[in-house]
């Protein structure tokens, strides 16, 4: 969920699931709604995002729980995550 051409999104996202032959899961353009039904179609268990992204997850997704029950943990780089998007990702796994 970070874009590729941002460091932490090239190295978090894509190379360290190459290198550890994670399988990766990828949008061509980012929307809240659509990354939930991927996530949850294609049982991703780990996401990586900005705080831009968790927060218009938050925001759209109405059950972040069923959407992300796959999901075991949530890591963001390029700022800090306000309370009120830590609360909701702490409802659906590790942050």
């Amino acid at each position: 969920m970070v874009p590729f051409h941002y460091g932490d999104g090239f190295n978090k996202s894509l190379l360290v699931a190459l290198l550890s032959g994670a399988t990766l899961v990828m949008m061509r353009q980012f929307n809240p709604k659509a990354c939930a039904e991927l996530v949850q179609r294609e049982k991703v268990d780990i996401l990586f995002g900005s705080p831009f992204i968790y927060g218009s997850l938050a925001d759209r997704i109405s059950d972040p729980l069923a959407a992300f029950q796959s999901e075991n943990g949530c890591f963001s780089g390029g700022g800090r995550i306000p309370s009120r998007v830590s609360g909701e990702l702490a409802k659906i796994g590790s942050v």
